[in-house]
């Protein structure tokens, strides 16, 4: 082999497939070199310097175009001006229809020794590589695939390659006895799922680590630059076996990824805004009941910039935060009435008068009188659209905290059981197919709660157990206040047993 081709290939060209995922990067790269030129040995007279090019551009324009790599490579390799004044015509021709050919899918056999050289070199002999390539592909182009999705694509896509009557084996174009070896051990381990996704699962290190959910999300982030945060959030989630809820792996991430989520999503809100709500509107929360408390109030805010993202609405922030501020405003003066007693609110504050113009205090007066759920009119603007969408519920053991509280303050009396019974029909009817609570900006994360919520209803036994759990109820036959009053109460610390019941599925 050419010393110079060999050292302009290594400065030039292997340098280029750090862009690659990691199944198509410099380690599978130098692996078909070697096998490639092994194979080559088995034949007279070959050309090593096209055995070694071939090799060396194949996947290299995967990280373009990962259906269409073999076309990108190929005519990455035509335009290279170093290539075209090293080969001639002809043999650029060869390299060319040997790197097209390579792939395993290809329906037609190469056209030249070069191609199924290059061909059967690209074939795995190991397990684990194997199975490592079909999850970073996945994760680089089914993102929104969940965990078990992508177990079962990975596994039906290895039988359709590497099976029976896979089409990989028939690139195969030597005898290679570390090659049979592999298929006949693949083979084994696909007959079972069950042992097939513990193998997936070990071998791609999809566990609690910090390191695996970074790089799940790395590589997440990477390919989708155009996620909302909190997409990259959730389908990172649900790419893990845990049983951790969302709310849980999302601060782990913001933790490792040093994002604030308040810094992230406030950056455009006047500061004397944040200012003055923080000082003066945030406070009067405490006079409501804490399912309509501060806690809710920031959860509301953080939704609506989420939504927001996740939309690409590109809604005014000042807007955004005051109507978010404010929606609940009124609740302990009169429930019932609580969204006109809170745009009343708004309307009345001096602050408010000063800083918005006349037309923007309509947008948020309107927005805020439109947020509720049980609201049979449309939101008369996307901000009211927004808030009532953000207003939502997206957590079952917040939705069983809320109602709890809600509870305690309106019915303390009541025996824990009965209350049981009362709040799961109460959810039965908010949450039922024929009569959905409004929400006009559905996302991946509302969706998702919705369903497993639904799941949940259906099941009064595991209702009831959930409830419990999350409320930390000991004694069914105590009355909520009794329950709350009660010394063996923790509110501190939901049960395990309570992540274990609602672990996504």
């Amino acid at each position: 082999m050419n010393k110079n081709l060999k050292d302009y290939v290594v400065k030039n060209i292997f340098p280029i497939y750090e862009k690659n995922d990691k199944g198509h990067n410099i380690e599978h790269i130098d692996y078909v070199v070697r096998r490639s030129l092994e194979f080559a040995k088995q034949h007279k007279n070959l050309n090593t310097d096209i055995v070694f090019v071939v090799a060396a551009f194949h996947d290299l324009g995967h990280y373009i175009n990962p259906k269409e790599h073999e076309m990108v490579a190929a005519n990455l390799f035509m335009e290279d001006e170093y290539m075209m004044s090293y080969f001639d015509s002809k043999q650029r021709n060869i390299v060319y229809e040997a790197i097209l050919d390579h792939r395993a899918s290809s329906k037609t056999k190469p056209r030249t020794i070069y191609g199924e050289i290059v061909s059967s070199a690209d074939r795995n002999t190991s397990i684990e590589n194997s199975i490592t390539r079909t999850f970073l592909y996945r994760l680089s182009n089914n993102s929104k695939d969940s965990l078990d999705v992508i177990v079962e694509d990975s596994r039906n896509h290895l039988i359709s390659k590497f099976g029976n009557e896979g089409y990989a084996k028939e690139k195969m174009f030597f005898h290679d006895k570390e090659y049979t070896l592999f298929l006949n051990n693949l083979n084994q381990l696909l007959e079972n799922y069950e042992n097939f996704r513990k193998e997936y699962l070990i071998i791609n290190n999809i566990k609690e680590t910090d390191k695996c959910i970074e790089f799940i999300f790395d590589e997440i982030s990477k390919h989708n630059p155009n996620m909302s945060l909190d997409e990259k959030l959730y389908y990172t989630y649900n790419k893990l076996d845990t049983i951790k809820t969302f709310n849980e792996i999302k601060e782990i991430i913001l933790d490792i990824k040093k994002i604030d989520e308040k810094e992230y999503y406030f950056k455009d809100i006047n500061k004397d805004l944040i200012y003055y709500i923080e000082k003066n509107i945030f406070p009067q929360y405490k006079k409501n009941d804490k399912g309509h408390g501060l806690e809710h109030i920031l959860e509301v805010i953080r939704r609506s910039f989420a939504l927001n993202e996740t939309f690409k609405l590109n809604l005014n922030s000042d807007l955004l935060y005051s109507i978010s501020a404010f929606h609940d405003l009124g609740k302990y003066i009169d429930s019932s009435t609580h969204e006109k007693i809170a745009a009343s609110m708004f309307a009345d504050d001096k602050f408010m008068k000063e800083y918005f113009s006349e037309e923007d205090r309509e947008i948020i007066i309107k927005a805020i009188e439109d947020h509720r759920s049980s609201k049979e009119d449309e939101p008369r603007s996307v901000y009211g659209m927004i808030i009532s969408s953000a207003d939502r519920n997206t957590d079952i053991n917040t939705v069983f905290r809320r109602s709890y509280f809600v509870g305690l303050e309106r019915q303390p009396n009541t025996v824990i059981s009965e209350y049981l019974t009362f709040t799961r029909e109460r959810l039965l009817k908010k949450y039922s197919l024929d009569n959905p609570e409004n929400i006009f900006h559905e996302d991946i994360i509302y969706n998702n709660f919705i369903k497993e919520m639904r799941e949940l209803l259906q099941n009064e036994t595991r209702f009831n157990e959930l409830y419990s759990l999350v409320n930390n109820f000991v004694d069914r036959n105590l009355t909520l206040i009794e329950s709350e009053n009660s010394s063996n109460k923790n509110e501190s610390n939901i049960d395990l047993k309570a992540k274990e019941l609602t672990k996504k599925k």
